[in-house]
């Protein structure tokens, strides 16, 4: 049995209460005052029961006759005074907790991504079964393209993990969402969500106002209907948890890749190391999830969660990881590649030794999705074709993501050692028959030291490639620049010398081009994103040059917490992607997912000033 806010619970059976009389001793008199003290004890018993775990609602049979038994002694006690005890032990109580209310906090959103518009809390135990809503407030309703309801639980943190439901438009007057969520004792978390409308203007407010919680068939109405905070569309940036540590039994989340297919959707592959953060070898996979909303929400490519995986148990394979993905989307075909580095045994990044053998060297493996990565073929091993020289340790990919030159040419960045791990160079392997054989470039650097790794490739408009690497050894707080110039093929190009610009602490980097004046563009820009420091892991930092990598004079931190590795992509409407590592404990505790606009990577006044000259 239920309390309806601001009701009393009576006991099963007969309504009336005991009273004393002076002649008769007790007998069965509905006094109203008497029938106050019942019920106000049986909520402040509610209280105590709450307050030790039991829930609001659970009160069983014995814990009904001890709060009659109470009751009874409490108006025993309060007979000729009892209103005056009635009301001071009404104010004693009132305090105890209601089964729903609401938080808001205030922030500038953009205008498209999905936002935490109220925090709904409700206390079980019980079956949630509907939340009641008004966009109270809001300046126009028209500004909202999705109104939805998620569930995290106890998480404080909204992530749109597990959907409740959602508002069937249009969003005007009082809206109804309907699921079905059991919840257990204690205090659970219902966010209601909007997506703002593309085409918004700034300066408009988005708020909400909560009118009930259904709760075992029952409304609870809410302490705070309406909390003070609201939105504000405006120059903001959206953000929203991919993945963090512990997610779905996997330990630490790693080295990020993101693409958009020529469908829209967004591919994000990524480490799934199972059981430790540390690198290959080691039990790690490679997995993949999907949005089909810019970003809004992710799926799983499929359940198992890893599009690569060999088996662990295998003897002698120390985990069979494979790992340090690199996502490429050849938009000639649609297929999607996925480049990996497999060490069976210990053969990774220091382990390799000369030859193509897994039990030699690290494994260059492919695999590829034909249907918008909802499924992924086989994993085919071109390390004979990647490792042109037998004499080199490891090869392998970026990590992050290919590209796709205008001629049609697939391209992996790439890396390879001296046995050992030492004398790390970079390169690209690249493909004109769509993946079907590949071939190598030379060298960046052909000889040693500077060492370079982990580098990423961006096509110019002179159809030179610019390349971005990490240096691994010797000159450190800076990325190392160099441009390739194709021969006759362009596997028989020159690179030229290494320059040295942008602060970078000796970590993986992201580079991609936003827009062409050869595509159609009104400008030439280049988009770089790494740690914004030259010593520490901190200061996710996205930069802009208009001069084909000139120079970087704009640039804005994302995130100013610890952060490591990251990739960019460009989404269908011209916003831009990022999924990087990132944390409040360590830069390897979430992978998290930011979209933006160019407005926001320069700080514009107006709204659309963004694409505008940056001069």
């Amino acid at each position: 049995m239920r309390m309806e806010p601001g009701q009393s619970q009576k006991s099963p059976g007969r309504t009336g209460d005991w009273t004393r009389d002076a002649s008769a001793g007790f007998s069965m008199v509905p006094t109203e005052a008497n029938v106050s003290v019942i019920a106000v004890w049986t909520k402040a018993v509610s209280f105590w029961h709450w307050s030790r775990g039991g829930g609001l609602r659970m009160i069983g049979i014995r814990e009904r006759f001890l709060t009659l038994a109470i009751g009874m002694l409490l108006i025993v006690g309060c007979a000729g005074e009892g209103v005056a005890e009635v009301g001071a032990l009404e104010m004693a109580v009132a305090d105890a907790p209601v089964q729903c209310t609401a938080e808001q906090t205030a922030g500038v959103i953009p205008c498209f991504g999905l936002h935490a518009l109220m925090d709904v809390q409700v206390w079980g135990p019980g079956v949630v079964t509907e939340i009641t809503f008004e966009l109270e407030e809001t300046t126009d309703p028209a500004d909202v393209t999705g109104l939805s309801v998620y569930y995290t639980g106890s998480g404080t943190e909204f992530r749109p993990l597990h959907s409740f439901g959602s508002a069937v438009p249009p969003f005007s007057g009082r809206l109804t969402v309907e699921g079905n969520q059991q919840v257990g004792v204690g205090l659970h978390h219902f966010w209601i969500a909007v997506e703002p409308s593309r085409h918004a203007a700034w300066g408009r407010q988005l708020d909400v106002r909560l009118v009930d919680v259904r709760l075992d068939g029952v409304r609870c109405i809410p302490a705070q209907v309406a909390p003070p905070e609201s939105l504000t569309l405006g120059n903001g940036i959206f953000s929203t948890v991919l993945r963090q540590s512990g997610d779905d039994g996997v330990h630490t989340y790693r080295i990020p890749g993101i693409a958009t297919t020529p469908a829209g959707t967004l591919i994000a592959v990524f480490d799934l190391r199972w059981e430790s953060a540390a690198d290959l070898p080691a039990n790690v996979d490679v997995g993949c999830m999907r949005s089909e909303d810019n970003g809004n929400t992710w799926q799983w490519s499929n359940p198992a969660k890893a599009i690569l995986d060999y088996d662990k148990a295998v003897p002698g394979s120390m985990g069979n990881g494979v790992g340090d993905p690199a996502i490429l989307v050849d938009r000639e075909t649609g297929t999607l590649w996925v480049a990996a580095l497999w060490s069976f045994g210990n053969h990774a990044y220091v382990g390799s030794g000369p030859g193509h053998g897994i039990d030699e060297t690290g494994q260059y493996v492919l695999v590829r999705s034909e249907d918008d990565g909802r499924t992924w073929s086989e994993p085919m091993n071109i390390t004979a074709q990647a490792k042109a020289d037998q004499n080199w340790g490891v090869c392998f990919q970026g990590p992050g993501h290919g590209i796709q030159l205008g001629d049609g040419t697939l391209l992996f960045p790439s890396q390879h050692t001296e046995p050992g791990g030492t004398g790390a160079r970079a390169y690209f392997i690249y493909s004109t028959d769509h993946g079907a054989t590949w071939r190598v470039s030379p060298d960046v650097n052909p000889t040693v030291p500077p060492q370079l790794n982990e580098n990423q490739m961006v096509e110019l408009n002179s159809g030179q490639i610019l390349v971005s690497s990490r240096v691994p050894g010797g000159r450190t707080g800076q990325r190392a620049w160099a441009t390739y110039t194709r021969g006759l093929t362009l596997g028989d190009g020159q690179w030229s010398p290494i320059r040295y610009d942008l602060p970078d602490p000796t970590c993986q980097a992201s580079l991609v081009r936003y827009s062409s004046t050869l595509d159609g563009g009104d400008r030439d820009r280049l988009l770089f994103a790494n740690p914004g420091s030259s010593s520490a892991r901190a200061g996710m930092t996205v930069r802009m040059s208009e001069d084909e990598g000139r120079t970087w004079p704009v640039a804005r931190q994302v995130d100013a917490r610890a952060a490591a590795y990251s990739d960019l992509t460009i989404l269908a409407d011209g916003t831009v992607g990022l999924l990087y590592e990132t944390g409040d404990r360590s830069a390897y505790q979430t992978l998290t997912f930011v979209r933006f606009d160019l407005d926001w990577l320069t700080g514009a006044e107006q709204q659309g000033a963004g694409v505008q000259s940056v001069d």
